[in-house]
């Protein structure tokens, strides 16, 4: 009895060293092809979700790059902007400057036709309180290089010179010297009172021009 009992359990676990195999064993009921149909499916399901996240991405990158562009824009157009102003702001200084400018140049101006008439009115009223006895004072200008004419008449040509020399007295000038001397000859009708005969006479006389240049120091020439 006892043998018969060893034996029954050394079958019983063989059994169930069997069965633990068999359960070891990837045992499968199902067809090969089912099998095969199923795992395709399923790699085609996969990749399906794959191309549909990787698509996913890019619109949502395309979005988000599509955002950034017009957050951009927007930036570039404020700047545009801001710039818009600052050139219209420099424009008006510039503006500014040149009137400023322009203002001053006339400051100058208007002082230098102040000095210059006044200076025309010394000189010509030291000309006028200086003239030699026989010469005729015409006129007095100035020009755009720094120089005044004197003109003058005279009907002795001898008083040239002495005249010339009291224009080099005046301190204003810093070279006097004769540009033109000129013989006028002028006819006159005479006699023609109580009935006598008319009677051609011809005078003579010179005209002159002194050439002053300005470069002394400004006086109160008398």
């Amino acid at each position: 009895m006892k043998k018969l009992i060893k034996k029954k359990s050394s079958g019983d676990k063989s059994l169930e060293n069997n069965i633990k195999q068999y359960a070891k064993k990837n045992v499968n009921l199902l067809p090969k092809k089912y099998l095969t149909r199923n795992k395709r499916r399923f790699y085609i399901l996969l990749g399906i979700l794959l191309i549909a996240a990787v698509i996913t991405l890019a619109v949502l990158e395309y979005y988000n790059t599509l955002a950034e562009i017009k957050d951009l824009e927007k930036q570039n157009t404020l700047i545009q902007k801001e710039l818009t102003i600052r050139n219209e702001e420099v424009s008006n200084i510039k503006l500014l400057y040149a009137l400023k400018e322009g203002v001053d140049e006339k400051v100058v101006i208007i002082k230098q036709i102040q000095n210059a008439h006044a200076s025309a009115t010394s000189v010509s009223r030291y000309i006028e309180n200086n003239l030699p006895d026989g010469v005729v004072y015409l006129n007095l200008s100035f020009d755009s290089s720094n120089g005044v004419q004197i003109s003058g008449r005279t009907t002795n040509k001898e008083e040239i010179p002495d005249f010339l020399h009291k224009i080099r007295e005046i301190d204003r000038f810093s070279s006097v010297v004769i540009s033109t001397i000129s013989k006028v000859e002028q006819q006159s009708v005479t006699g023609t009172e109580l009935g006598n005969a008319p009677t051609m006479e011809t005078f003579e006389y010179y005209e002159f021009a002194f050439e002053c240049t300005i470069g002394g120091e400004e006086d109160d020439t008398e």
